[in-house]
């Protein structure tokens, strides 16, 4: 997220040409989704069978979480989270409601 908010090309498409870019990030984003689910997948699934995460479809964890990565790139908030360290904290406080929100 981080590393998005600061790409200087992708922040000046955003800003100056959003229909072009959003829809990658939306509409045309199962690539993203599907790659992440590739890649985090069997990291879940490894963390479920040693006991380490709840015995949830890890293709609905990673697709979330993809979401929610892909919302905080492209959408400004309104609680500040400008430096590495706001927004590290800003996640793991996401990532925690999500964790007990069942």
């Amino acid at each position: 997220v981080g590393y998005a908010r600061s790409h200087a090309l992708l922040q000046k498409g955003l800003r100056e040409n959003p229909a072009a870019i959003l829809p990658w990030f939306t509409v045309n984003a199962e690539p993203i989704i599907e790659m992440g689910i590739a890649f985090v997948g069997p990291h879940i699934k490894q963390a479920i069978a040693d006991g380490d995460f709840p015995d949830v479809e890890p293709r609905v964890v990673v697709e979330w979480c993809c979401r929610l990565t892909l919302s905080l790139i492209t959408t400004p908030g309104t609680v500040k989270i400008d430096d590495a360290a706001s927004l590290r904290q800003y996640v793991e406080d996401l990532l925690d409601i999500g964790s007990v929100i069942s």
